[in-house]
Parts: C-alpha cells; sequence; structure tokens
C-alpha cells in the first residue's frame, strides 16, 4: 500500500543539496531553528529596445536555439491490437458467463475481477482487456514485459464507455511495476465517495525499482479525483547521475480533472553520486529519457477541495501542480491543454507545470490559462524550481494566470542553477495582473531570488501584459537574459491566437487543404474534432498534409492595419516545410523538425479582408502549429484632443526630435545618443491650459536616463524658455525591476504659473539619455485630486513602528469579570508566526475594558506580542469576527513572566455569546524565540469550561479544547469604556527638501490626511520613492466610507489575502535611486465608493515578513505621491 505521506509536496523532490526546495514566493514555515529563505518578489522590468521598422516583412525562420541536442522523444508504439500473443479479457457485467478460475482468454468466458491478473506477467504481444461499460472497485496490477516490435498491453474492448476502476482498499487504482514495452490505454480511473471527495490516492502508479527500462506509453486515460497523484511514474531505486530507469515514456491523450497533483514523472529514490557543485548534466536529470506528453487535457485539479478563499490551511497534500516533470532529458510537451490547474490551497505555492532537474526541454504550441488564485504562494503556469538548463517554451498560448505565465526561480542557494532557457513566439494576455495582497503579481515572466545568475532568450513574443513581460521581482534580476524582438499590443484584443479561437463564434481562423494554388475549405469532422477530407487534416494544435495536399490554417484579417505573426511548428518525426504567406506572398519559411522553427514577420501591412496562411506542404508528416496574428498598428488614428498615441505606423503626428525617430508598434521610438534628447509637439496646438493640469508620459526606458523637462508655448512659435518649465523623472533602464513593458509618469503641469491662456507648442527633454526610448502615448489630463509633492506634511501622519499595534485605550475604573490567574500554573512557550494559541471566554456584561495576560517570553522572539479579540460566529471551526487588535513591545514581556495588559475597550457585546482571546506573534520566526502562557489543568478554575485551543497554522484551524484545560487570564468591565484612539502612534510626517521620511522603524506606516476621493474617477495612484534598505515590497492600503477600517492580515497559513480587499502590494526595486511605481487600482476589490485615507506600508506586515532584522530601520524617502483617472482631459480654445 502506497500512503498519501510518501509525497506530501513534489517540490521535495528536487532537493539542492540539504535544501528541501518550495515553490516561489515565500514559500512555507521553516522547521524550528532553520534559516528562512528569501522571499521571492515580483520583478520590475526593464524596457527592451524595439528594432528599427522596416517597410516591408522581413522573412526569419529561425531555428530553436538549443545548446544541446534538441529532444527527439523515442516514442513508444501506439496502442493496436499485437500481431500474436495471448489476449486476456475481463468483464463482469449480467450476462458475460464471466469466471475468475477460468483461463480468462476467450471473450465468451472471460474473467470477473482483476484479481487474476496479478499473477499474469503480460508478454510480447499480450494484452489484458477490460469490458467498456464495466467498473471494478479493486487494484489493477499485473506484470508487463513486452517487446519492442510486440508491446504488452492493457486496453479495453466492446462499446460503451470506458472500463473504470474504482476505489480499493489499497488507494491506488492500477499499480504496475517494472514494465517493458507496455502500453496503458482507454481506461477511466477514479471515484468520489458520498461526500464528494476522492476515494483513490493514486489513479495510476508505475514503479521503476531497477535501471535499464524501455518503452512505456499511457494514452486515452480519464483519471481523476486522486487525493495524491493520478498519473505517478517514479523510480524507487537508487540511482547514479549517469543511470537511467526508463527510456521512452509518452503520455498522450490523457485527460486529468480533480487530482491533487494530476500527473508525476520523477525520482523518489536516492541519486547518490551528484556532484559539488553541481553542474548541467549531472544534477539527477538522467533517470528518464525521451519523455513525451502530447495532447493532455487537464482542467480544474483541484482534489475536491472547496474555494481556496473559504479554506484556512492546506488540506491533505493540497495541490501543488498538474504536471510535474522532474529528473529527465530530452522531453517535449505539447498540443496540451492545462486550464485552471493546481486549484486548491497548497502551502510552499501552485503551478500548473513544475520543472526540475531537467535538461534539454522543449514545451511548443500549448495552452496554460487560469491557474486560478489558491490565496499561497506562485499561483503560475510554468515554475522553474531549480537545476534545469536547455529548456525551451515556445509557441505557447499564456492567458489570466493569476500569479504568473513563466516563473525562474533562484531562491535555493548556490548549488543551483537555470540555465540556456528560451521563451520564444508565445502569446501573453492579463498574467499576474493582481496585486492583492499579500502575493504581488509577476505580469508574464518573473525572475525570482537572487541566487544564482538565470540566463536565457525572450523573444519574437507577443503581449498584452498590465503588469509588464520581463520583470525581476523579489530580488531577482533579468541580467541573464537577452530579449529582442518583442511585441507589445495596447489591448488584449489586438492579438488573435489559432489554438485559443479555435471553433470560436466569429472566429478569424479558417481551415484548408490545397492543391497546387487552389485552396479549398476542409468541412468540420465532429468525430475527430478537426477539418478534414482527402487525407488532410486540422486540428486545435495539429496540421496534417497528406502525399499530394497541402494544408493550412488561415487568418483572414477583421480590419485594415500593420500586423505581426508568429509561428513555432514541430514536426512529429522527420521534418515538414511550413510557409506563412499574405495574399499568397511568402512572407517567411522554413524547414520545422522535431526542434521547432521559428517563424516570424513583423511590419505586415494588412487590409480587412486579407488573408493570411500557415501552410505545411504535401508530403510531409503530421506537425504541431498553433499561430499568432496581433495588429501592431491601426490604419487611422482615433486619439482625443490632446492625445498622441502613435497608433498608425509612421506618423508621428507632428512631433519631431533632434535624434532619429520612426513610429511602429503603436509607439514612437527614439535612438538617444547623449546629451539632451527633445521631442517636440506640432506648432499652434491651440490648446486650453485651464482644460488640463497635467501630462501623462507612457514609455520605455532603455537607458540610464533619468531626468526630463516638460516645455511649454503660449505664444505662436514662441521659443521655449527654463520658466515654462517643469522637471520630472522617469524610471531608468533597471536589471532589478521592469525589463520589458511600458511604464507611466505624470507630471503636474497647473503648478506653474505660467500655465495660462493657450498651449501652443509642448517639449519633451530628456538629459544623458543614450539608446533607445519608445514614447507610446503623450496624453494631457486634469486628475480630480492632484496628490501630495511633500513640499510640507501636508496632513500626512506616520507611525514608525506598525508592526506594533497598540495596545488598547484604558478605561476608568476596572472592575474584574472574569479571574482566571489564582493558583498554579504551568507555562509553555509556542507562540510564533504560526502557532498561536486561544482561551475562550464570556462576559456578563456588554462592556470588555481590559484584559490581563499572564506571559513570558524565550530567547528573543522581538516582533511583538499580539492578542486578538474574536467573537466566536462558527462553534465547529472556532473562527469568528475579529473585534479587536493589539499588541505590546518585547520589552513588555519578561523572561520570568507577568501580567500584560491589553485594553479593546468594547462595547455592545453579547453575555451570551462565546469570545475568544487569540495569543500570537505574527513577526517570530519559529526557533528564534517565542511568547509563552500559563496553563492549567485543573477543573476547579473558574475559566475550565470556557475552552482552550491552539493553531499550527496562524489561527486557519484551531485543535481542542484540551479537557479542563485554561490559560492564566483576567477579563474587566467598566461603567465607562473610554473610546480607542485612531491615531495612537501616529505623529506628523517627517519631511525635508521635498522628501518624506521616517523617523525610524522597521515598519512605518506612512498615513494621508481624511480624504474624499471618488474611486470610480481615480483609476492610478503614483507613488515615488526610494529603497536603499533593499526592501521587496511595500504595501498601499486604504480605507473607504463605507469601511473606516484598514485591512489587517488574516487566518491561516500561507496568511490569506487580506478579506477587505482595501489594499495591494508591489515589488520594489532596489537601491537608493528613486523608483516611480504607477498602480493600478481599477481591479482592487475593495476600489469603490469614496476613498477616506490611503496608507503606505514599505516592508512586510506581520506574518509576510520572510526575512529581515526587526532591529534595523527603514531609510527610503517617498518624494511624491500623484492620483490620477487615467483619462485624457484637454480643449482647444
Amino acid at each position: 500500500m502506497h500512503s498519501s505521506a510518501r509525497r506530501t509536496s513534489v517540490r521535495a523532490l528536487v532537493a539542492v543539496a540539504s535544501v528541501a526546495l518550495g515553490a516561489g514566493i515565500m514559500g512555507g514555515p521553516p522547521a524550528a531553528g532553520a534559516t528562512t529563505p528569501t522571499p521571492t518578489p515580483t520583478a520590475t522590468a526593464t524596457p527592451t529596445a524595439t528594432p528599427t521598422a522596416t517597410p516591408t516583412a522581413t522573412p526569419t525562420a529561425t531555428p530553436t536555439p538549443t545548446p544541446t541536442p534538441t529532444p527527439t522523444p523515442t516514442q513508444s508504439p501506439a496502442p493496436v491490437p499485437p500481431a500474436a500473443g495471448t489476449t486476456y479479457y475481463v468483464d463482469n457485467s449480467k450476462g458475460s458467463h464471466c469466471s475468475d478460475s477460468g483461463a480468462g482468454t476467450r471473450r465468451a468466458a472471460p474473467w470477473c475481477t482483476l484479481a487474476p491478473a496479478a499473477a499474469k506477467t503480460l508478454g510480447p504481444g499480450e494484452s489484458l482487456l477490460l469490458a467498456k461499460g464495466g467498473s471494478w472497485a479493486q487494484q489493477l496490477t499485473i506484470r508487463m514485459a513486452g517487446s519492442a516490435a510486440r508491446p504488452a498491453t492493457i486496453g479495453s474492448y466492446g462499446t460503451g464507455a470506458a472500463p473504470r476502476i474504482l476505489g480499493n482498499a489499497t488507494g491506488t487504482g492500477v499499480l504496475l511495476t517494472d514494465p517493458d514495452h507496455a502500453v496503458v490505454t482507454g481506461l477511466d480511473i477514479g471515484a468520489k465517495n458520498a461526500a464528494g471527495t476522492g476515494v483513490l490516492e493514486y489513479g495510476l502508479l508505475v514503479d521503476y525499482t531497477t535501471v535499464g527500462h524501455e518503452d512505456l506509453t499511457i494514452s486515452d486515460l480519464t483519471v481523476h479525483d486522486s487525493t495524491v497523484v493520478g498519473i505517478d511514474v517514479h523510480s524507487t531505486g537508487a540511482v547514479t547521475i549517469s543511470q537511467t530507469a526508463l527510456d521512452g515514456l509518452t503520455l498522450r491523450g490523457i485527460s486529468t480533472t480533480h487530482n491533487a497533483h494530476g500527473i508525476v514523472v520523477a525520482q523518489d529514490g536516492d541519486i547518490i553520486d551528484i556532484p559539488t557543485p553541481v553542474t548541467p548534466g549531472n544534477a539527477g536529470e538522467k533517470v528518464f529519457r525521451n519523455v513525451l506528453v502530447d495532447g493532455i487535457r487537464q482542467t480544474k485539479d483541484d482534489a475536491d477541495q472547496p474555494s481556496p478563499a473559504d479554506v484556512p490551511a492546506q488540506i491533505g497534500i493540497g495541490c501543488p501542480d498538474s504536471l510535474a516533470l522532474i529528473n529527465a532529458t530530452d522531453v517535449v510537451v505539447r498540443d496540451s491543454i492545462l486550464d485552471g490547474s493546481a486549484g486548491c490551497r497548497t502551502t510552499n505555492g501552485t503551478a500548473a507545470v513544475f520543472l526540475g532537474r531537467l535538461q534539454n526541454v522543449l514545451i511548443a504550441d500549448n495552452m496554460f490559462v487560469n491557474t486560478p488564485n489558491t490565496q499561497n504562494p506562485d499561483m503560475v503556469a510554468i515554475d522553474h524550481e531549480a537545476l534545469t538548463s536547455d529548456v525551451t517554451i515556445a509557441g505557447n498560448y499564456f492567458a489570466d494566470n493569476y500569479g504568473g505565465a513563466i516563473e525562474y526561480l533562484a531562491i535555493h542557494g548556490d548549488d543551483d542553477f537555470s540555465l540556456g532557457n528560451a521563451a520564444l513566439s508565445n502569446v501573453f494576455l492579463d498574467n499576474g495582473a493582481s496585486n492583492a495582497i499579500p502575493y504581488p503579481g509577476d505580469g508574464a515572466i518573473a525572475q525570482i531570488g537572487d541566487g544564482p545568475t538565470v540566463t536565457g532568450r525572450v523573444a519574437d513574443n507577443l503581449a498584452s501584459e498590465p503588469n509588464g513581460l520581463l520583470n525581476a521581482h523579489l530580488s531577482g534580476s533579468t541580467a541573464g537574459f537577452a530579449t529582442s524582438n518583442n511585441v507589445l499590443t495596447d489591448a488584449r484584443a489586438d492579438i488573435f491566437h489559432a489554438a485559443a479561437q479555435y471553433r470560436a463564434k466569429a472566429s478569424p481562423w479558417g481551415y484548408q487543404r490545397g492543391s497546387g494554388a487552389t485552396w479549398s475549405s476542409l468541412p468540420y469532422d465532429s468525430s475527430t474534432a478537426t477539418y478534414r477530407q482527402a487525407g488532410v487534416s486540422v486540428g486545435r494544435f495539429g496540421v496534417s498534409p497528406s502525399a499530394s495536399g497541402a494544408a493550412a490554417i488561415t487568418w483572414t484579417a477583421p480590419r485594415s492595419g500593420v500586423v505581426s505573426v508568429r509561428a513555432f511548428p514541430v514536426a512529429h518525426s522527420g521534418t515538414a516545410n511550413v510557409a506563412v504567406t499574405v495574399n499568397g506572398r511568402v512572407v517567411t519559411k522554413g524547414e520545422a523538425d522535431t526542434a521547432g522553427a521559428n517563424l516570424t514577420a513583423d511590419e505586415l501591412t494588412v487590409r480587412a479582408g486579407d488573408v493570411i496562411r500557415f501552410a505545411v506542404a504535401a508530403g510531409g508528416g503530421a506537425v504541431s502549429l498553433a499561430p499568432a496574428v496581433a495588429y501592431t498598428a491601426q490604419a487611422r488614428s482615433t486619439d482625443a484632443t490632446g492625445q498622441w498615441t502613435f497608433s498608425v505606423a509612421g506618423d508621428a503626428q507632428g512631433w519631431t526630435s533632434n535624434v532619429p525617430t520612426t513610429v511602429r508598434r503603436g509607439a514612437l521610438s527614439l535612438k538617444a545618443a547623449g546629451g539632451t534628447t527633445t521631442l517636440d509637439s506640432a506648432p499652434k496646438l491651440g490648446l486650453s491650459a485651464a482644460a488640463s493640469s497635467a501630462l501623462r508620459l507612457t514609455y520605455q526606458n532603455d537607458t540610464s536616463a533619468t531626468e526630463g523637462r516638460i516645455f511649454f508655448s503660449t505664444a505662436s512659435g514662441g521659443a521655449f524658455s527654463a520658466k515654462d518649465s517643469v522637471a520630472f523623472a522617469i524610471n531608468p533602464a533597471s536589471d532589478s525591476g521592469t525589463a520589458i513593458g511600458y511604464q507611466t509618469v505624470l507630471v503636474p503641469l497647473s503648478g506653474n504659473r505660467d500655465w495660462t491662456g493657450t498651449i501652443q507648442r509642448l517639449r519633451i527633454s530628456l538629459a544623458g539619455a543614450t539608446g533607445d526610448i519608445q514614447v507610446a502615448a503623450i496624453e494631457l489630463a486634469k486628475p480630480a485630486a492632484p496628490g501630495w509633492e511633500f513640499d510640507t506634511a501636508a496632513g500626512w501622519t506616520e507611525n514608525p513602528h506598525a508592526e506594533c499595534v497598540s495596545a488598547g485605550t484604558p478605561s476608568a475604573h476596572p472592575t474584574i469579570d472574569v479571574d482566571n490567574s489564582a493558583g498554579a500554573f504551568d507555562a509553555a512557550a509556542d507562540i510564533n508566526w504560526i502557532s498561536s494559541r486561544m482561551q475562550t471566554f464570556r462576559v456578563s456584561t456588554s462592556r470588555l475594558a481590559q484584559i490581563d495576560l499572564w506571559a513570558y517570553k524565550t530567547g528573543d522572539p522581538q516582533g511583538c506580542l499580539y492578542v486578538r479579540v474574536v467573537k466566536i460566529t462558527d462553534a465547529a471551526t472556532h473562527r469568528g469576527t475579529t473585534l479587536f487588535t493589539g499588541a505590546v513591545p518585547p520589552s513588555a514581556v519578561s523572561e520570568s513572566g507577568g501580567l500584560v495588559s491589553f485594553f479593546p475597550g468594547l462595547t455592545g457585546l453579547d453575555p451570551r455569546a462565546t469570545y475568544g482571546l487569540e495569543i500570537l506573534n505574527p513577526y517570530s520566526i519559529p526557533g528564534a524565540g517565542d511568547y509563552g502562557v500559563g496553563y492549567s489543568d485543573d477543573a476547579a478554575k473558574p475559566a475550565a469550561g470556557f475552552g482552550e485551543y491552539s493553531s499550527t497554522d496562524n489561527g486557519g484551524t484551531w485543535s481542542g479544547p484540551e479537557p479542563a484545560r485554561s490559560l492564566r487570564f483576567t477579563t474587566y468591565t467598566a461603567r465607562t469604556i473610554a473610546k480607542q484612539d485612531p491615531d495612537a502612534g501616529f505623529a506628523p510626517l517627517a519631511v525635508t527638501d521635498g522628501l518624506a521620511g521616517s523617523t525610524g522603524g522597521w515598519e512605518p506606516a506612512l498615513r494621508s490626511p481624511s480624504l474624499s476621493i471618488p474611486a470610480a474617477s481615480t483609476r492610478y495612484v503614483h507613488i515615488r520613492m526610494s529603497n536603499p534598505d533593499d526592501r521587496q515590497v511595500a504595501y498601499l492600503l486604504f480605507t473607504t466610507a463605507a469601511d473606516a477600517a484598514f485591512d489587517q492580515p488574516g487566518h491561516g497559513w500561507p496568511v490569506p489575502e487580506e478579506s477587505g480587499g482595501k489594499g495591494v502590494v508591489f515589488s520594489l526595486v532596489p537601491g537608493p535611486g528613486f523608483h516611480d511605481y504607477t498602480i493600478d487600482m481599477s481591479s482592487v476589490a475593495g476600489w469603490k465608493g469614496t476613498i477616506r485615507q490611503l496608507m503606505i506600508e514599505p516592508g512586510f506586515r506581520w506574518s509576510y515578513r520572510t526575512n529581515g532584522d526587526l532591529g534595523t530601520t527603514w531609510n527610503g524617502k517617498v518624494d511624491d505621491v500623484r492620483l490620477d483617472d487615467g483619462s485624457v482631459r484637454a480643449a482647444r480654445r
């Protein structure tokens, strides 16, 4: 029997030296005494230079850049009936005349159960066939020892639904040990119990105990509701770095859903001779060779668990990933869809695809969509966890993955690597766009962590990504990435993808057969879900010509404009000639082999109705092909007055420069050469100064320039002057921020007293720029609330120690309500950032003035001792509504112990209700020092019948109550309750030379004055600040007229998103320089109604902190905070 305890997370399988690898951002709690890893932040991208425009398309056919030989997996034979050999039949249906005592070799006299198979070995050409329509609540196990020409097969026969393998006492549906030249096909594995959860731990478990095995094909299975792994192919024997357990693994046409892990390929036994330092090819990548994952369909692998929003902590093993590939060389993943993968709360993070200890991998022509918000680290489509080399990700479609599309981690120390990677000709749409606290979105591609340099190439991708195409977050760097020819579009609707829009309503895609120069549309065949005729077929991903007929996917332009095209065809075997044409004119072509060919063409002018054809020549074999087309320029401008978006290729809209310029791909590109670079509008604009108060500049800066000025002229043809100008700052190119992606700066102009009358001309001037600058938009605006420049504090206040909230306001003349402090008590210290305790109690009046808690400390817990008063609303989970949160500093708690006072000041309490006193310390790492409490198991204590509980997941789940146990505490009431002071700990913000800072403290909170800002008309908040302490993230919180309290971290582990939705987290660029962060509030759940107050916290909140010394202080500064409605406001006079 294989227990679920065997694999708590596949992430443990890629351990580097003695470090267990946990995926991604801010992983699970470390063991006592362990060093906590630096969390993985989300990167801020550095704009990538856009190549100079060319008037016509330049055909390209770039082979996949793989430093080592391209993976060409050895494919196992298709599951066809063997030429000869014994066939065993199993049919338990009525009238089958089955008997387990017979030979089982005739359809007329099959076995009834799966038990006789356990004694058999299927030799070359032999088969075990299960009757369609049947089901067995038994484990299927059998030996399989076929040959290369005559594989052993497990399959089905008859008509009806696929045979089903249901639950059984072993917890495993199908168990195979050391199969060779074997095929498993056509089964349905999995079932649920009455509670709606899976009854199998493993659907199909393949266990290799020795090395030297060959060829396993698993095809056309449906595997579902497994609580550990749906399909687990693993090696459990010890191996050396040069040994291979299985050469030739094909996973084809498999559907998985509602599993914890969907498919896992990994070494579970020891690898006995990994060298130090570890290098590519010597990290245990050869356990599996020649792995093909082809045409899998994964939907909602969530282990049948409730919505993550309703789950406070990981259940079982969680749902770490839907496809985990580990310990393999020469891997291809193609033609697959992973939709809603890794869908339940998981401590160490979730990803649709997990990669570790891999070499020479091609992931091409797939769709990765809707990786969900599970309120834990990562939540990405593909996680490069550790020890990967030569991984090419090409021609795929990534959309709406909550945490991001591709994550390259460098968080596992020096003995790790991620080298020779490539991301080519993919489509990226709205990935990692959320910044809900505490998990910053990655954007499309992110490098996370400050370990060994990750190297790779990011080229030819098409993207519409609000958080950037390539970012470095949480101390990451993009310095090891080479970037080129990536296309950023203004809108998602500008990008078309053949696989994503297959058979979509009003789709521009078509499917054709070609004979010579003649092309005809293919009819749809519902039985195969392809378009096919006369030997030619085209499906969602696959294109198969015939010996005499070409096959093609077409795109018909819905409107005129300029487009870019991308395709990454991969031949299934041999080679195939692929050409891309526009109305019959070849614009790019190439010969695709099993490594693929990168076909790109740019600056293609099309008119509505023009046809772009992606054609595979006759005589070739099957090809994986999922092309994409993106509009990069429009036929005509639709800009409003005071707006210039350069949406028409070659049209600078009257702007001129002192350096060479081009207009392409929706941007005006400047080739700066040092000194002062100027960009001047056309003269005689005739714009009303009163109608606009600011200028919004959207740009990508590939230079080191940081300073500029906006000049304006109010006289027709008049010269620009320094007095009629406003200075502004832009973000320079950076390896530690946004590497590819547009950024925005809002420049207030109305503060210049000469901004009056009629504005006739504008100039944008940049100092010291050398290199490429792309200007995507210049827009005049008039924000309803301009923001703060911090010439004065302007009503802002600061609490330098927000990590330690107030203990509350004392009330006069408190009287004892419940006294549970007398007599003997024992002591226990176990309270830290994941371990907490709770004492329930009742009140005799409606007022709770004070709580005295006996507490002590061990070691140096650093963080403050916190308590929460909670009204218990769920008797089963002992959870409820938080009424009060208070804290005292470590200095208030002694090592010998004593009473510590908190002052909730609560009124309106219900004497019939149950309340909880939670005791926690969200800043103390386990093992660094703990707080402790006094407790007693004396049933005579006044609070012995109330209930005492403990939690090891930050109050997510409570265990208890312990019989008769109670904590040492006293509660007080009072006739009059003092009003709580919302300004406790806050003082006027320190401002020097136009910069706002802190007076010192680990976690300062900078709070605005009272506001009345309509959320609907304030889309963006711009914050310009420095980060000399290299903090990884900051938070912007807010209150509204409907909810006047700032959000606080919730219960559970990993810490969930803050339930009020009134805040965002954003990754910081390290260093003393200032950086402008533009935060889009339009998708923030709580940003609605009237905004009453803002608060900025430049540091980890509560148990989001994963490193750092609480004794240090924040030394950064805030230059300005600006509000922006995102609209264009201008008028002519």
